[in-house]
């Protein structure tokens, strides 16, 4: 399929949304929920409770702002929205586990009373960035990193506007590119004087529709057989248009932390660090598309970055269905959603109703 196509694709979500709004009715939650026994095959339920979940506000309306508390009914509708599939950036972003606010599954599970199903809520860019080193060049004081940055949907290359940044120690710059068909290449240049690993961020909006968005990072000028994981030295946990940076381990000591964007970018200005944690608001930028968090510092004296979005997506919540044994019986569901002013897609999966 050519590239045209792709884009014509694209073109045609924003339409599909407005008739899904159109469309779109919350569901009777304690008709569906609770009876097994309700005239439904068992299909239509699960569509049902997928779309009760991703339709219902829940309560309170804006749980997902206040991270301290845990909401009497789970719904991921952002409040007084009048879209259908219009998701609230905090309440998905609490889905994620790797923030210290999330929810547990046994918590939401718990709110649904679902006792005879299953589920997992899977949210994640429409199309996929892709970074690959393709070489590298040492010179006497500096070295010269080429890559190829890949836009895909479905393997079917996607035209996108890029920016790159790159994020080493004492150095930071960005680049702003354009992919055709879905391939881009880029050089970077370092000083050799860096003790540690340099990321390469870079978010990309497909040409054809600029609210949708990926992104992805790549971890470089390192021996592979030194990288650590995701992680391993703060967590970034953005809620609210706040940050929490949570310091793991000792001797780590923070240097600059940045939110950026396709447009934009800011160093943010950190509080004091208070028993291993300190806090940020993060800008209101004019796109109001994803931002990603990179935060930058040392372990004892080796250099280190640490990154997440906001909203913090990928995330996979809830049972995980990955093995074959645990597809048998799997009802999926997948929807185009809003979250900000972007648009993801979302996948519900629904088990245990035979």
């Amino acid at each position: 399929m050519p590239t045209t196509s792709i884009d014509t694709f694209f073109a045609c979500v924003l339409m599909v949304i407005v008739i899904l709004s159109a469309m779109a009715e919350t569901s009777n939650v304690s008709y569906l929920l609770t009876s097994s026994d309700n005239g439904m095959n068992v299909s239509t339920r699960c569509s049902e409770i997928s779309r009760y979940i991703l339709l219902n506000e829940g309560n309170p309306q804006n749980w997902g702002k206040d991270g301290t508390k845990i909401p009497k009914i789970f719904g991921l509708t952002r409040p007084s929205s009048s879209r259908a599939y219009d998701l609230d950036v905090d309440k998905v972003t609490r889905c994620n586990s790797r923030n210290i606010l999330s929810l547990t599954y046994a918590q939401v599970y718990a709110m649904l009373e679902m006792p005879d199903i299953s589920f997992e809520i899977e949210v994640k860019p429409i199309f996929d960035v892709e970074i690959t080193q393709t070489a590298e060049f040492t010179l006497v004081d500096q070295t010269i990193y080429q890559f190829k940055i890949s836009t895909k949907k479905a393997g079917l290359p996607v035209d996108c506007n890029v920016k790159a940044y790159v994020f080493a120690e004492a150095h930071f710059d960005s680049s702003t590119l354009k992919t055709s068909n879905g391939e881009v290449s880029l050089n970077l240049t370092l000083p050799n004087i860096g003790a540690g690993p340099a990321l390469l961020a870079v978010l990309a909006s497909s040409a054809a529709d600029r609210t949708m968005v990926s992104f992805a990072s790549y971890v470089f000028a390192v021996d592979p057989n030194q990288t650590v994981p995701d992680g391993s030295f703060l967590n970034l946990s953005p809620l609210n248009h706040s940050l929490i940076i949570s310091v793991i381990g000792s001797d780590i000591a923070l240097s600059e932390t940045y939110a950026i964007t396709m447009d934009h970018n800011s160093t943010l200005q950190l509080s004091q660090l208070v028993n291993g944690t300190c806090f940020s608001s993060l800008p209101l930028f004019v796109d109001s598309g994803p931002i990603l968090i990179v935060a930058t510092g040392h372990n004892d004296t080796s250099f280190f970055t640490e990154w997440t979005s906001y909203p913090e997506v990928p995330l996979r919540f809830g049972a995980k269905f990955d093995d074959v044994w645990a597809t048998s019986g799997v009802f999926s569901n997948e929807y185009i959603i809003t979250l900000g002013s972007s648009v993801y897609s979302c996948v519900v999966r629904v088990s245990g109703l035979d």
